[in-house]
């Protein structure tokens, strides 16, 4: 699935709120940082206390996407529209489900029965639908806009960063930058405090390869929130093959502040290689292998390859199965996340 996040704007903790309703926007926070495993904790919290309650039951749905759990959320969302099969929301989410699995026709009535059971006026479900237009690869990305702009037109203004963010993504996937952008705009006017928009607009540079944009913007995004974690990986990411020190800087301060993960545990082992530490790549990787044994990433595998290929160890490299070559996606050792032109990546001998 070509993954589009869906960018929260921050929901403040009322004082006095109750802890069930505080449980939810700390969940959508978490969310929010991409913070997907301790999202999906928060939110299951809120509904081993109350099964009903619709709103965790959304987002929970939306944190197991984008934490490629796409079939927990069918199960969820199919339970629970059995016993609140009018609820607009699980409506939503179940269309997203639907686009996800390329029933487009399902999953549009189910979005036209959400919209006209709210009138068209109710904020949180256009932008709910427009963002599973823009996020499922079968979605529309024009009908979000229409959504979205026909609620602009009903409230004569949109007063909503998140639906600019939302209206960013549709544009950036019609591939109109220059719409993307004016979008992520709107969405810092109305909360300049909202990294993810000033992120977001360094996206669209990025696929230009526009470094001098892209690189501005991504670090903007850290002077607004320097928890920022996505901006912190791109910038990792860039500086992997460029200039170590920096690209370890990055990733140590990504880490801090978020989940951790397989792939951190890969990137950490990569950087070794990257810093000429071959030994220390292959003892770190061979650790991992014997921790993991099937599991383990096979990235690890091409690594000891590489490291051994260069400390002159072609017998080593020729030793590794080349099974486990077969299931290592990655044509070129790069580190994982955003994909850079190749004259970017730093080339391994033989590759």
């Amino acid at each position: 699935m070509k993954k589009i996040t869906f960018i929260l704007s921050f929901v403040a903790l009322m004082a006095g709120g109750t802890l069930l309703a505080q449980s939810v926007d700390q969940g959508k926070r978490f969310l929010y940082y991409h913070r997907y495993n301790s999202a999906q904790t928060e939110l299951q919290k809120v509904l081993d206390k109350n099964p009903n309650n619709i709103d965790a039951v959304y987002w929970l749905g939306q944190t197991m996407i984008e934490n490629r759990d796409s079939a927990g959320a069918k199960a969820l969302y199919q339970k629970a529209l059995s016993s609140n099969g009018s609820a607009p929301l699980l409506l939503v989410g179940m269309g997203h489900i639907e686009l996800l699995d390329r029933n487009t026709n399902d999953a549009r009535q189910r979005f036209e029965t959400a919209l006209s059971l709210t009138k068209n006026k109710d904020i949180n479900v256009v932008n709910a639908v427009a963002h599973a237009n823009v996020d499922a690869p079968a979605g529309d990305a024009n009908y979000a806009l229409e959504k979205l702009n026909q609620l602009g037109k009903e409230k004569k203004d949109i007063r909503n960063a998140e639906s600019y963010l939302i209206m960013g993504n549709a544009y950036r996937k019609l591939a109109d930058g220059g719409g993307a952008v004016t979008a992520y705009q709107k969405a810092l006017s109305l909360d300049p405090k909202l990294a993810a928009a000033q992120y977001e607009i360094g996206k669209v540079y990025l696929t230009q390869n526009n470094t001098e944009y892209f690189l501005p913007a991504f670090e903007k995004a850290l002077q607004i929130d320097p928890n920022y974690a996505p901006a912190l990986y791109d910038l990792y990411y860039y500086y992997f093959s460029r200039d170590i020190n920096k690209a370890k800087d990055y990733f140590n301060r990504y880490v801090a502040v978020s989940d951790p993960t397989p792939s951190n545990e890969y990137d950490r082992t990569s950087i070794l290689w990257a810093a000429r530490d071959y030994q220390g790549a292959i003892t770190q990787a061979k650790a991992k292998i014997q921790e993991l044994g099937n599991n383990a990433d096979p990235r690890y595998y091409k690594l000891i390859a590489y490291a051994s290929n260069d400390l002159n160890d072609s017998v080593t490299a020729k030793k590794l199965p080349r099974s486990i070559f077969s299931k290592a996606k990655t044509q070129r050792f790069r580190a994982p996340g955003l994909c850079f032109p190749c004259t970017d990546v730093k080339q391994v001998p033989g590759q």
